[in-house]
């Protein structure tokens, strides 16, 4: 561990010291160090974005079991981390494995509804999906794109011409999204691997001159 987090630790928990912070000339935002490297490579980085807005959704609606007054404050960027892990999830396949079957990985914007016919396109060409996972899983894209079409109302209060935002429901139950965001995950990094092991042994088919 950095000798700044042991001296940190040794006063107290990081956290209440961090808490009694004030501005100060000459203190910088991002400073180098060993906490946490940023992925040079693109497709690196594009899983690690992904894992990443996951994962922080995750850990919120953890830090939500015990603190209850806080989950009115988190659910907002909970929901956001969610849609956007969806929304980056199916991009990164898009671009990994779409262009290898023709299909186009330009322009793809924040329309999850698109994302997802473009990812059907691949799982239908690769195949290997059972019906009734895709049509789950379809319906949970549905459904976020009814609740944030997009990417905006988790952002902000209002819309452009100063209109509160208005969601489909007045309240969430917090578990029931963590169960079902898991179920997604599960989903995708499955249909990652199985697109990544057959793109793999066509190529590998392909090299041979057994596949064209």
């Amino acid at each position: 561990m950095p000798d700044n987090y042991e001296k940190l630790e040794n006063n107290y928990h990081i956290l209440e010291l961090l808490n009694e912070k004030w501005p100060r000339n000459g203190d910088r935002l991002f400073l180098p160090g060993g906490d946490a490297w940023l992925a040079q490579d693109p497709r690196e980085r594009r899983y690690r974005l992904a894992k990443g807005y996951k994962r922080s959704g995750d850990v919120l609606i953890q830090r939500t079991v015990n603190d209850l007054s806080d989950r009115h404050n988190l659910v907002y960027p909970i929901i956001f981390c969610y849609r956007h892990y969806i929304e980056l999830a199916l991009k990164a396949m898009i671009v990994d494995y779409g262009p290898w079957k023709g299909i186009n990985s330009t322009r793809m914007g924040h329309d999850l509804i698109f994302l997802w016919n473009q990812f059907k396109k691949i799982a239908e060409i690769y195949g290997g999906h059972n019906p009734t996972d895709m049509a789950a899983v379809e319906s949970y894209i549905v459904e976020f794109n009814e609740f944030d079409p997009g990417s905006f109302s988790l952002r902000y209060a209002t819309n452009t011409q100063d209109k509160l935002i208005v969601f489909p429901i007045s309240s969430i139950n917090l578990i029931n999204l963590y169960e079902v965001m898991n179920g997604v995950e599960n989903f995708f990094e499955c249909a990652d691997l199985h697109f990544n092991s057959t793109m793999d042994l066509e190529n590998d088919l392909l090299v041979a001159g057994i596949y064209t």
